[in-house]
Formats: structure tokens, C-alpha cells, sequence
């Protein structure tokens, strides 16, 4: 019996023990954090209200007070900012006369200080910083008014900055400050009207370089075309900047090969800025047609895995790679993308084309070159290389030709070697004439076939 109540005993003091080491168990549960993470970038705006003035002026007449337009730049950081000025008349970077709407030229107004007694016309500009927070530096300590005597800037001058934040709860910096100008009209200034134009660009940080004149390649005439020195030019597409010149052939030259992905280009914005319909355009972004050609079911594609005259292919992997052995003329040399025909045609000249068939009896007449621009043909290539006397030193640096090599299946070739540069001209039903340039020879009427991948270059309509 003893025995049998040990047993027992011990029984329920295990149990127990048990019960007791059981209860003392807290019950958990893993942790939840909700972590939550934004990315401010920096970015910049800068603003202008009251940007558009009118004054009616008799002869011998002096005007300060003319306009007072409000300038605001901010951004959202402490790295200083700085506003550049340049004369814009005519749309033009650093033309700084008023300009004649009819009369001769002759009697454009120049900028410059006016002085009592003064015989010719002039116009400048006043600068007066807005107190507050952006209160900025105004050029010359805060001497930016009418007696300098070359007020309107014909290059682009830094007039407004701040060199960092000086209200440190916002994180931020600006520059606010009015523009007036200053006219005076000579007693034998032509009747007419008269138009001037400043343009303002914001620079950011404050010691960042200078900017440079840019002009819209979808906006620019042959006028603003320069033959003394390159200017810039932007696709509005995707922003990429060129520089073009107008060469010995007095017709405008891209001077870089093109960089437009036009897989990443959404339709929107490739119509209406680019040299071809916008039925072309759709076809050649998404496909279309009847024919079982490529076509007419895929559109533009990167995927470059064969040679194809029917499937417009690009291939933008060497787009920025600065091309070997390449040390002409002003262009920035980068390789640029590769395009097969029908890609450079925007489509428009791709065997089938929506047909069963498709093949071409004519020139391309569309392609990938922003509106107001185009392809070159075959003789336009031949005329410019004969106006630098069939010299291939000379017209390479004038056109600054890059070796690029071609792109054919998945693989790039000759660069360093040679240059290829696709014409708008027709060889046969499988071929182009385009431009071939090696290192020391050219030729300007070279064939290539069309389902290569090559290099396009522009020409200004």
C-alpha cells in the first residue's frame, strides 16, 4: 500500500510540475515593421509671370520703366543656383538688337547705354532682386542696370545667383528678381515695330558649367544653321543633343550619328516630330498590315537574332560607346544606334510592307529623322564630298564621320575599321546606296544591304 501511495504521490507531483512549467510559457508572435521609404530627388523650376511688354515711343523719347516681368528660380536642395541671360531676338541665341518687322535690317535697334544727347537708338535691361528668402546676388553687386554698356549679353551671363541656402528649415534655394528695360529712341528712327527678346536659363549647382545655346532640331531653320562653327541641337523625342553645322554644300549636317530608341519613344510623341506620316509611325511601332511578314505583326523590335529586310530591328547597345579610332571633326564620335533599313526608314520602305510582296521601285521617301529633317540621298553625299575637293581628310572632318562599324544577328563588326551611313537612295529590291568611309578614303555612293544594321545621319529640308 505504501508503495501503491508513493506511486501516486510521485505521479501528481509530476503532474503538477508539469502543469506548472506549461502555464509559465508565453504566448508570442514574430514582429511586424511596416518600413516605409520615399526618394525626393532634386529637381529645379524656374518661372516668369508679366513676360510679355508693349510701349508706344516717339522719336527722342527715353523709357525706363518699360515691362516688369517677375523671374523665379527655386530648387529643392542647398547647392546654389545661378540664372544665365542671352539675347534671343528672332529666336536667335545672342542676337541682342530689336528687330525691324519690316523695314531693312539697317535700322535693327542695338543694346547698349543711353547718354544724353545720344544720336542712335539703344535698349538694356535692369535686374532688382526681390527681398525675402530668394533675394539673390544680382551681376555686377547688384549693378545690373542701365549703365552698362552692352546690357543685353550676347553669349550667355551668369546675372542672378545664390551660392547656397541661406533659409536652412526650408532645404531650399532660389533666386527671385524683376527685369525692367531701357529704351530710347532716336529722333531718326523709323517708324515700325520693333521686337527684342532675352532668354533665361537656370544652372544648377552654381558652379556648374556655363550653358551652351541649344536649338530645337524640330524648330530650326537654315538661317540658324551656322557655317563658321557648330551649333547644338536637341531631338525634342528624347532629348538627345547633336551638333550640326552648315557645311560647304550650304545644306545643314547633323554631325553626329542618331541615337533615337525608338523602341522606348512611346507613338505620342515620335508623331508629329519625326519624318514620317503617322500611319507610318503606328505600323512601325506596333505592327500591322495582312502580310506574314514581320512587319506586319511585331513593329519596331531590339531583338536583333537575324537579318531581316522586313522586321524594322534597331540594336542601341554601343548608343553612347565612343567609337575606336575616330578623331575627326566636332562631333562627339559616339557610335550611336545601329538600324536596319526598315528600321531607318521608320517602317516605310521594309519588304512587305502589309503585302504579301512589297518590294520598291523608288527612293525612301520617310524615316527615322526628326520632322523638318530627312535622310540624305546618294547624291547629296557625292556633292558634299566633291565641294571639299574630293578630299577624304577634309570631308570627314567636316562631317565628322566616326568608324562605327555595322550590326548584323546579335553581334557588332568593324568598328574602328570603317563607317557605313544609310541614304535615302535605292540600289536594287534588297540594297541601298549609302556612304562608306574608311580611314583615309571614302566612297559616297557605297551599296549596302538592307537587312544590316548601320548608321543613320540627317540633313536639314
Amino acid at each position: 500500500m505504501f508503495n501503491t501511495i508513493k506511486i501516486i504521490t510521485i505521479g501528481l507531483i509530476g503532474v503538477t510540475m508539469l502543469l506548472s512549467v506549461f502555464l509559465a510559457l508565453p504566448v508570442s508572435a514574430d514582429d511586424v515593421v511596416d518600413d516605409i521609404t520615399i526618394n525626393v530627388p532634386v529637381s529645379c523650376t524656374l518661372s516668369g509671370t508679366n513676360l510679355t511688354h508693349n510701349a508706344s515711343m516717339t522719336g527722342g523719347q527715353y523709357k525706363t520703366d518699360i515691362g516688369s516681368a517677375n523671374i523665379k528660380a527655386v530648387c529643392n536642395d542647398t547647392n546654389g543656383l545661378a540664372v544665365y541671360a542671352i539675347g534671343y531676338s528672332d529666336d536667335t541665341f545672342g542676337n541682342n538688337k530689336m528687330i525691324s518687322s519690316t523695314v531693312d535690317h539697317t535700322y535693327d535697334i542695338p543694346t547698349g547705354k543711353y547718354s544724353s544727347g545720344d544720336t542712335d537708338s539703344s535698349w538694356s535691361m535692369k535686374l532688382t532682386p526681390v527681398s525675402g528668402t530668394y533675394a539673390p546676388t544680382i551681376r555686377n553687386d547688384a549693378n545690373y542696370d542701365f549703365t552698362d554698356s552692352e546690357i543685353i549679353p550676347s553669349t550667355y551671363t551668369k546675372v542672378a545667383y545664390r551660392t547656397s541656402a541661406t533659409d536652412s528649415g526650408s532645404g531650399a534655394i532660389g533666386a527671385n528678381f524683376t527685369t525692367t528695360y531701357g529704351i530710347y529712341v532716336s529722333t531718326t528712327q523709323p517708324a515700325d515695330t520693333y521686337t527684342g527678346k532675352v532668354k533665361f536659363t537656370l544652372v544648377h549647382p552654381y558652379d556648374a558649367p556655363t550653358p551652351e545655346p541649344t536649338y530645337d532640331m524640330q524648330n530650326l531653320s537654315i538661317d540658324k544653321c551656322p557655317t563658321t562653327s557648330p551649333i547644338n541641337v536637341v531631338d525634342v523625342r528624347d532629348g538627345e543633343v547633336y551638333k550640326a553645322q552648315r557645311l560647304a554644300d550650304d545644306k545643314c549636317w547633323l554631325l553626329d550619328n542618331l541615337r533615337l530608341d525608338s523602341t522606348t519613344v512611346d507613338i505620342d510623341t515620335l508623331k508629329g516630330n519625326t519624318n514620317a506620316s503617322d500611319t507610318t509611325l503606328d505600323y512601325f511601332k506596333n505592327g500591322g498590315g495582312t502580310a506574314s511578314d514581320q512587319y506586319a505583326t511585331a513593329g519596331v523590335s531590339s531583338s536583333w537574332n537575324t537579318y531581316s529586310y522586313s522586321a524594322p530591328l534597331i540594336n542601341a547597345a554601343s548608343k553612347d560607346t565612343i567609337s575606336a579610332n575616330s578623331d575627326y571633326g566636332a562631333g562627339n564620335h559616339k557610335v550611336g544606334i545601329y538600324y536596319n533599313y526598315c528600321a531607318a526608314s521608320a517602317g516605310s520602305y521594309c519588304y512587305g510592307n502589309g503585302t504579301s510582296a512589297g518590294t520598291f521601285s523608288g527612293d525612301a521617301t520617310e524615316d527615322i529623322c526628326p520632322a523638318l529633317w530627312r535622310m540624305p540621298t546618294s547624291s547629296e553625299y557625292q556633292a558634299l564630298y566633291t565641294a571639299y575637293s574630293s578630299d577624304a581628310t577634309i570631308f570627314r572632318n567636316a562631317l565628322s564621320t566616326p568608324l562605327s562599324g555595322g550590326f548584323d544577328s546579335g553581334s557588332t563588326y568593324g568598328q574602328g575599321d570603317y563607317g557605313y551611313f544609310w541614304s535615302s537612295t535605292r540600289s536594287s529590291n534588297y540594297s541601298m546606296r549609302g556612304l562608306s568611309v574608311y580611314d583615309s578614303s571614302v566612297s559616297p555612293a557605297e551599296i549596302g544591304g538592307r537587312g544590316g544594321g548601320f548608321s543613320v545621319r540627317c540633313v536639314l529640308k
